[in-house]
């Protein structure tokens, strides 16, 4: 699992653009090239960030940094930094700081999780089709029953999560979406792509999780 590259200025890594900006591949050079965009936090996500900075997990959270290094990075953060609300993982973490980005590496039993975030996208190239977000979960009735993944969608959009996409890959899968007006990613490197922990819904479920430690200002 170690081959995964963790340094994000190396780039290749694709991110998804929440309110109207879109995750894009480029497939061949001939296609129009994406235009970076820089994110705008509108008065919706300023009081979502507001909030979140209030809450008293998060605050505990921090306290477990309080004599780590990386600390004063996340603060430093142009991007809202999201972490798990796990405090052995967090505790372990390793940070990687950027311009206007950053990423958040923990080890769960049998997985590397990478948590990407960025303040800025690549906007579309008219023409270019786009995957298109997970679809809202249906409304349950006595005949019907919630998924697992349509169930932590529901949870998801419930924390302020928006235009999330999953992707399987070939070490495990993948989960983006919008949240404080800026984008993120959440990749899963898993010894055994077949288990539970590896699944979409499990990915929705750990980022719908995910409390904001620092950064935004």
């Amino acid at each position: 699992m170690e081959r995964r590259r963790l340094v994000i200025l190396a780039g290749g890594l694709v991110v998804l653009v929440a309110g109207g900006i879109a995750l894009a591949q480029v497939r061949q050079a001939a296609q129009p090239a994406p235009a970076d965009v820089g994110l705008t936090r509108s008065r919706v996500d300023a009081a979502a960030l507001a909030q979140a900075r209030q809450s008293p997990l998060g605050a505990r959270l921090v306290t477990v940094l309080a004599n780590n290094p990386i600390l004063p990075q996340i603060r430093a953060s142009a991007v809202p930094v999201l972490g798990p609300p796990d405090p052995a993982l967090l505790g372990a973490a390793r940070f990687y700081p950027g311009q206007g980005q950053y990423m958040l590496v923990v080890r769960p039993a049998g997985q590397i999780v990478e948590i990407f975030g960025s303040t800025r996208a690549f906007q579309a190239p008219e023409g270019v089709s786009l995957p298109a977000p997970q679809a809202d979960p249906p409304v349950v009735t006595r005949a019907t029953r919630q998924t697992p993944l349509s169930a932590a969608l529901a949870r998801a959009r419930e924390q302020g999560l928006d235009d999330i996409r999953t992707e399987r890959t070939e070490y495990g899968v993948d989960v983006s979406f919008g949240r404080f007006g800026a984008v993120y990613s959440v990749s899963f490197i898993c010894d055994d792509r077949t288990t539970l922990e590896c699944s979409d819904a499990a990915a929705v479920l750990f980022a719908s999780r995910l409390e904001l430690i620092g950064g935004g200002q």
